[in-house]
């Protein structure tokens, strides 16, 4: 054998060790408007090893943890709660627990911010080894509008809304350049579960145009900007002419379709 194709071989070697000795962790949640979350992890562990158990946290604080050893093949458990609700089913895809998913239905209560979920798997004895995953659960805004309204004292007030987790910040600009609202204000709809951000701007002359962009900013730092609303600024008594009405109705049916 060369010195060459000796050095091929102990590469091939080495790459089937790390295939027989890795481990992988997914772990994803959806949105379910007007519910809460549906949490999913699902691991795939080491070969050459069995499961010892699967743990889950919501905020540090764990929530769950499935044994094989003792659960069985199938876990389910409901965790109520005055803020939420937890519905927890997991289950096992080989008879040694190398795969497998665990899966959190949470329907929220009361008001909360957004959640940080964590899911740890841990391989048996004598190695127990260990891997883990986290998801920042978040909502982007959505239900983003821009409506004219006027005061008793003749003037043009106009309100921006829009929905997310945690609550979005709204912010006005014109011609690009950012201005200060008036007034803002946030609030839980219990219906939604989603956070209500409300923001009004008194504009100073007719046929601006005005953007409100609103935006949800996570624990971990990730900024999510929802799809901007353009408003062209009627003078009183106008009725809302074609080109505000499309674009109102763009911006608000792109932000469905988010």
């Amino acid at each position: 054998m060369t010195p060459e194709m000796g050095c091929k071989t102990k590469v091939a070697v080495w790459f089937l060790l790390i295939g027989v000795t890795s481990a992988e962790v997914t772990l994803n949640g959806v949105w379910k408007e007007n519910f809460g979350w549906e949490v999913r992890c699902s691991w795939e562990t080491w070969l050459n090893d069995t499961l010892q158990s699967v743990r889950m946290f919501r905020n540090d604080k764990q929530f769950v943890v499935y044994r094989p050893e003792t659960s069985g093949a199938q876990l389910r458990e409901d965790i109520p709660s005055e803020d939420f609700r937890m519905t927890i089913f997991c289950r096992l895809s080989s008879p040694q627990g190398q795969r497998g998913s665990c899966i959190a239905k949470i329907e929220v209560y009361r008001n909360t911010s957004e959640d940080i979920y964590k899911c740890e798997v841990s391989g048996e004895r004598p190695h127990f080894r260990l891997e883990y995953k986290e998801y920042n659960a978040f909502v982007p805004p959505t239900y983003t509008s821009v409506k004219q309204i006027e005061t008793d004292a003749a003037k043009k007030v106009l309100n921006c809304t829009s929905s997310g987790l945690p609550a979005p910040k709204l912010i006005w600009t014109v011609n690009g350049q950012k201005i200060p609202e008036d007034f803002t204000y946030t609030a839980w709809n219990k219906t939604s579960k989603l956070w209500h951000s409300w923001s009004s701007y008194n504009p100073q002359s007719d046929y601006m145009k005005v953007t409100c962009t609103p935006v949800v900013t996570s624990k971990n730092g990730q900024v999510e900007r929802g799809w901007p609303v353009e408003y062209v600024v009627l003078p009183n008594g106008t009725a809302l002419n074609s080109a505000a009405k499309i674009i109102v109705i763009i911006s608000l049916m792109t932000s469905l379709w988010r």
